[in-house]
């Protein structure tokens, strides 16, 4: 499986899930070198299905993201926003999905050793280290 390309940005696309908990915290990565993200991978061909609604795809793959990273599922997603994330040579179609009401357990690590931590969602604005999280967060209601 190879990470979708968007078909008229020729952008990677990205599915990033801003995971809620009742106690208005939003779950973060906190990566070896200090930076805090929200979670997601690319978006693969496979999760495309031929469809080019890629804000469904993003829905959808977030499903996959979850089982595979956290070992949840999630019912009630919704996709909240689309941000552009510039690295070296490439760019980022990052999708933001938001999902709240899940069944399983969170684990303090998701598969790839990554540490995980629950933020107060006021306060990980300050946090986060990249500027289209920081936008995507602005935007959660």
């Amino acid at each position: 499986m190879k990470p979708l390309i968007h078909t008229s940005s020729g952008n990677f696309i990205i599915a990033q899930y801003i995971l809620m908990n009742d106690l208005d915290e939003i779950l973060v990565e906190v990566r070896d070198n200090g930076s805090i993200c929200i979670p997601g991978d690319y978006v693969l061909d496979d999760d495309a299905v031929d469809s080019h609604d890629y804000d469904s795809v993003a829905v959808s793959s977030v499903d996959r993201l979850l089982k595979s990273s956290l070992g949840i599922s999630c019912d009630q997603k919704e996709h909240l926003c689309i941000g552009l994330h510039i690295e070296e040579d490439k760019q980022f179609n990052c999708h933001f999905v938001v999902c709240r009401g899940w069944n399983g357990d969170v684990p303090k690590r998701n598969k790839k050793d990554i540490r995980l931590m629950w933020v107060n969602r006021m306060f990980a604005k300050n946090l986060l280290t990249d500027a289209v999280d920081k936008d995507a967060l602005e935007k959660l209601k």
